[in-house]
């Protein structure tokens, strides 16, 4: 399978998705018909996503006072989605 490196700029990620400041990097994307889709994401100190997956609850985030970023490979759906979400997580819900 040959992969393509995407030239798209940064860009920052909707906040109905994150708590905080989070940036995404599209870094590759195979031709279709594969959906695969390979992202650099960033957070800012005390920012982290309201990801969910179906039924495994679960969120990524920096710490209060540091940066993280982490590589996601996802596949889309057919429409084009990547990721089920939930609610927002208090910053007392997941101390650090």
């Amino acid at each position: 399978m040959r992969i393509t490196r995407q030239r798209a700029e940064t860009r920052q990620g909707a906040a109905e998705n994150s708590t905080g400041t989070v940036w995404l990097d599209e870094i590759a994307a195979p031709p279709a018909p594969s959906r695969v889709r390979m992202f650099n994401v960033h957070f800012a100190p005390g920012a982290h996503t309201t990801w969910i997956e179906p039924g495994v609850w679960h969120w990524h985030g920096a710490g209060p006072r540091t940066f993280m970023t982490r590589l996601a490979v996802v596949e889309a759906a057919a429409d084009g989605t990547t990721a089920d979400r939930s609610e927002h997580v208090a910053p007392e819900d997941h101390p650090a």
